[in-house]
């Protein structure tokens, strides 16, 4: 592997991949070359870049994954939480659905891991919820005591973790987790608000 960088010419759009691939190392996550494109935070035109991070031996190349390291354990990891989370995605709409139906609530969409395409063994499933005006504070007060009363307060399949308001979509936070979040949300119930949310946050798609 080379180690005088002075011996490496590095592009910008592959600085920017090797950030991308560096941040979703953090989260042992490795990545296929689509993704990387989806989710550099400069515009990348096609993968042939990652190909010469590769043949420079900056990245290796798994299986048709990309990681900085060889740590396959990763990658055996992230297919078996695959694997669970197709395996529960009918639940998650099914409570999709649920959430939807509670008084002032206008959208329903999959946040965290589940909205990723990985689900552990002792995950849960989370929700980015939006509601009616001014009505935020009822809506999750209500699926809170719903699930501290009838699911005896487990955050397995009902975890309501974001919420915001049809007056306050924009998520002002910009960063690079808050963008990825973004981009990987899966609207799952109430079609305008969920594109309402998108339209209002387009900086991060």
């Amino acid at each position: 592997m080379p180690t005088g960088a002075d011996t490496l010419t590095i592009t910008a759009q592959q600085r920017s991949a090797l950030r991308t691939l560096v941040y979703f190392d953090l989260f042992h996550h490795p990545l296929r070359p689509e993704e990387v494109v989806r989710f550099a935070d400069s515009s990348m035109s096609d993968d042939r870049i990652l190909g010469d991070l590769v043949e420079q031996q900056l990245v290796r190349s798994i299986d048709g994954y990309l990681l900085m390291n060889n740590n396959t354990g990763m990658l055996d990891q992230r297919r078996t939480d695959e694997v669970r989370a197709q395996a529960r995605m009918g639940k998650a709409r099914r409570m999709s659905r649920l959430i939807g139906a509670f008084p002032f609530v206008r959208g329903v969409l999959l946040s965290g891991s589940m909205s990723k395409g990985r689900l552990a063994s002792d995950g849960d499933i989370d929700y980015f919820v939006i509601t009616r005006p001014g009505r935020l504070w009822i809506a999750r007060t209500l699926l809170v005591l719903f699930k501290k009363v009838f699911l005896l307060n487990s955050r397995r399949y009902f975890c309501v973790n974001y919420f915001v308001d049809e007056d306050h979509l924009t998520i002002e936070d910009r960063n690079r987790f808050t963008a990825t979040e973004l981009v990987t949300l899966i609207p799952t119930n109430g079609k305008a608000a969920c594109a309402a949310f998108f339209a209002a946050n387009d900086w991060g798609l």
